[in-house]
């Protein structure tokens, strides 16, 4: 009942019948009504009133199948739509999917409007995205404000089609595209993302990146060599545009979450799958970096093992504790799973390693091909060629200490360019069932990476002769011992100790 308009706008209508008006800020809540008054030459005045208007954190959803799958299609989609109606306070809008030849200043159309969770859209033909819907009932369960939640997406489409001509032309994409509808460069940034940037957001989350790795057998992907800056950049872009169009009011850093790609086939011929989900990184390997800041991630790698994994639960919940860390200063929640931290040599044969990670670990789960090292020149002519052709598999021995686990090289080759952990389409044996987790209550998995290893740079086996070798400062390649006195013997034995 109390009026709190002091931060509204007036507004004047152009002559093609546009206005634009800011509100102002307020508390978080719901149950506000929001009155648009015209004022006519004769005096009098057209009111239209907005009622159980909300005010929070609004977050918008986008990307291709697996971000549009919908509440009714997920794991237990029906009881999940049943309980989402106990979210009074989340609102959903979801735009059609259009595409446009030019930039839209307003959406071509919504199935909904703002409405709250009911069985009624939820169950219906198109629902709504349920991976952003778990994501907002989580974050409402943290902050305990009102979440609205915007889905754009389309499945089957490529980044480039969500990206603008700027962007791309940065990132030196010469191609329009895969085809003149969906899959065109730029029509759904037109059509379903460059509308909405009048908006004041909070952040985004995505979840693409199929169409672009391609399915081996079937479609051999798009531009998946430009994806670490195709991706990146379209997120920088997304940020500038928003900030402008809101006069700052999205941050120019807004939060912006991906979920890296699941698990697909047991195809080993084409490693597409993994050198895209590196790509989301910006070839990093984690997230947030230099390159990609203020970017969360979530590895769906062990999710349940299909292109369209059913359990969204998975993703949406490290989504909503990375979010909840990083954006809302929960430090008590995870931003990441371990992290590799250190690659290192039990004997100077280089046939055992010891791979140490950030924290502490589940004991390892022992399979096959789980841990790899490239045997050719580079990880990058790795990757091109079929598994067991470059990438190698490693036997995992077992752990070495609470952090840190031990393989063995002998069943691979002698020389090596590099170790990597995860690098195949499908690399772990089930739903939530890889090797490393942490062992904390998050049981956040290790993710996919890669980490080249020139082993020129460490002759340890000059060491025990005296000859000068490299000072082993960097933490990334050392000689591990198992007693003190060797530990003393090895580090006596280099001239400059």
């Amino acid at each position: 009942g109390n009026d709190v308009t002091s931060g509204a706008d007036q507004a004047y209508v152009e002559e093609d019948e546009k206005f634009e008006v800011r509100i102002g800020s307020y508390e978080a809540g719901s149950g506000f009504s929001i009155i648009v008054r015209e004022s006519l030459p004769d005096g009098t005045f057209l009111e239209v009133l907005l009622s159980d208007v909300a005010f929070g954190e609004v977050w918008v959803c986008s990307g291709q199948s697996n971000m549009e799958l919908r509440v009714k299609d997920a794991r237990d989609g029906m009881d999940e739509a049943i309980e989402a109606e106990t979210y009074e306070n989340i609102r959903l809008l979801k735009l059609v999917r259009q595409i446009a030849t030019e930039p839209q200043e307003e959406a071509l159309g919504f199935y909904n409007s703002w409405s709250k969770p009911r069985m009624e859209f939820l169950g219906s033909g198109d629902s709504f995205s349920a991976i952003c819907l778990f994501f907002g009932e989580q974050l409402w369960e943290e902050l305990q404000v009102p979440i609205g939640l915007i889905e754009s997406t389309w499945g089957g489409t490529i980044v480039e089609a969500w990206s603008s001509p700027e962007a791309l032309e940065y990132c030196g994409v010469t191609d329009n595209g895969v085809d003149d509808g969906q899959n065109h460069n730029n029509y759904l940034w037109n059509a379903m993302i460059h509308p909405l940037l009048k908006m004041t957001i909070q952040g985004a989350i995505w979840y693409q990146g199929e169409q672009n790795a391609g399915y081996p057998g079937e479609y051999e992907g798009h531009n998946r060599d430009l994806y670490t800056c195709t991706f990146s950049t379209m997120i920088e872009s997304w940020r500038q545009e928003w900030s402008t169009a809101t006069r700052g009011d999205a941050d120019r850093k807004f939060p912006f979450g991906f979920v890296q790609l699941a698990p697909f086939t047991n195809q080993r011929d084409s490693l597409a799958w993994p050198q895209l989900r590196w790509h989301q990184t910006a070839d990093v390997g984690y997230v947030p970096n230099d390159i990609m800041e203020n970017v969360f991630m979530a590895t769906a790698v062990d999710d349940d093992i299909d292109l369209h994994p059913k359990n969204k639960r998975l993703p949406a919940s490290r989504l909503a504790w990375a979010a909840t860390h990083l954006v809302y200063g929960m430090t008590e929640r995870p931003l990441t799973g371990p992290l590799l931290m250190a690659v290192s040599f039990k004997n100077t044969e280089r046939t055992s390693i010891v791979v140490t990670f950030s924290e502490n670990l589940d004991p390892v789960l022992v399979e096959e091909d789980r841990f790899m090292v490239c045997c050719l020149a580079s990880t990058d002519e790795c990757d091109q060629v079929a598994y067991g052709e470059g990438w190698q598999g490693v036997t995992i021995e077992g752990m070495y200490s609470d952090n840190a686990v031990e393989v063995s090289t002998a069943s691979a080759c002698s020389t090596y360019s590099g170790l990597a952990y995860l690098w195949l389409e499908t690399p772990c044996s089930g739903e939530v069932s890889c090797p490393l987790y942490a062992s904390d209550e998050y049981h956040l998995p290790v993710v996919p990476w890669k980490s080249d290893v020139d082993l020129s740079l460490c002759p340890l086996s000059t060491a025990y002769t005296g000859q000068p070798i490299p000072i082993l400062e960097t933490g990334e390649l050392f000689l591990l011992r198992d007693t003190q006195s060797g530990c003393h013997d090895t580090c006596l034995a280099h001239p400059e100790c």
